[in-house]
């Protein structure tokens, strides 16, 4: 059986609730709200909660990968 995801898709969803979570038990922020900027059009993270995803996201993503790997090879 083939199962296919969009790593990028659910390493950013993983991310994501994983930069919420430790912003909230760092006591860094007390709403969700609080990691977006509107600028103009855009809404983005701030530059610490861009900072937290990012190192999430890069573990979450090196994860699905070498996930993939072994299961092709095995």
């Amino acid at each position: 059986m083939n199962i296919e995801i969009n790593m990028v898709e659910v390493a950013s969803e993983l991310a994501h609730d994983a930069m919420i979570n430790e912003m909230f038990r760092e006591e860094i922020i007390i709403t969700e709200e609080e990691v977006f900027i509107e600028d103009d059009e855009t809404t983005k993270y701030t530059d610490t909660a861009q900072e937290i995803f990012n190192k999430h996201y890069d573990y979450f993503y090196d994860k699905l990968f070498n996930l993939k790997l072994r299961f092709i090879y095995e």
